[in-house]
């Protein structure tokens, strides 16, 4: 694979939704001036005709491009708005992807009576955290690969107060052999993303690394795979893991 198509699944898997965006406006900027045979588009974008064809297979599904006879891909109205020109969305498009959580948030907070206690703040994790005694990630480490996890942890671990407890909500794999949905998904994630389940021990590693010893290790009941994992901050840690 080359040029787009790779930019598209390498963010894709590190969720990197700002890069997504643009490798579908560079293929509607290259459709915006009218449908182009398959092969003419991999030219025109750079990227491998095989590799290519499987992206439009799920664009059309969506409603972005249509199939139309003999190889031709063509904009549909919805993919045109993500071209540059009149009647562009683009940067509005952008702009939700990087905020569309705060809305939601803000009007859940009013509707629980809580809007007066809870400030809905948007960020970026790898980058800073606000300091808080407490500290809530609800499935979000499995998303990520070790080093991406302890960039995320190290951030926590600088922002927090002195003895700042860390609440980890994930389905934890069991030691054991028995059947667990937290290996079927670790398996699923093998393929698809740079995210994976870990073990309790795993866990405990990778939340050492920032300085926060394990308090507490609640499963959940039978029919719930997902666990609780607590954590305190021993010292404060200074360095930002490195990239």
């Amino acid at each position: 694979m080359a040029g787009a198509w790779l930019q598209w699944m390498s963010s894709a898997a590190n969720g990197d939704t700002g890069l997504a965006l643009d490798v579908l406006s560079l293929y509607a900027c290259a459709l915006g001036v009218g449908p182009l045979p398959l092969g003419e588009l991999a030219d025109v974008t750079a990227t491998d005709p095989d590799a290519l064809l499987r992206l439009p297979r799920f664009l059309s599904g969506i409603d972005v491009v249509s199939h139309q006879p003999d190889g031709v891909l063509a904009l549909t109205a919805l993919g045109a708005t993500l071209a540059d020109g009149p009647g562009s969305v683009r940067a509005l498009a952008a702009f939700w992807m990087q905020i569309h959580y705060i809305p939601f948030a803000a009007e859940r907070l009013t509707e629980l009576g809580v809007a007066d206690r809870v400030k809905a703040v948007g960020g970026d994790f790898f980058t800073e955290v606000p300091s808080a005694d407490v500290y809530l990630l609800s499935t979000v480490l499995h998303d990520w690969n070790d080093d991406q996890c302890a960039t995320i942890l190290a951030n926590i671990a600088r922002a927090a107060h002195p003895g700042a407890r860390l609440v980890v909500l994930e389905a934890v794999l069991p030691d054991t052999d028995a059947p667990h949905p937290a290996k079927f998904n670790d398996l699923a994630m093998l393929g698809v993303g740079a995210g994976r389940e870990r073990s309790h021990a795993e866990y405990a590693e990778l939340l050492a690394t920032a300085g926060f010893t394990p308090t507490r290790h609640l499963p959940g009941p039978s029919y719930n795979p997902f666990s609780l994992l607590e954590a305190r901050l021993e010292a404060r840690v200074e360095a930002r893991v490195e990239d």
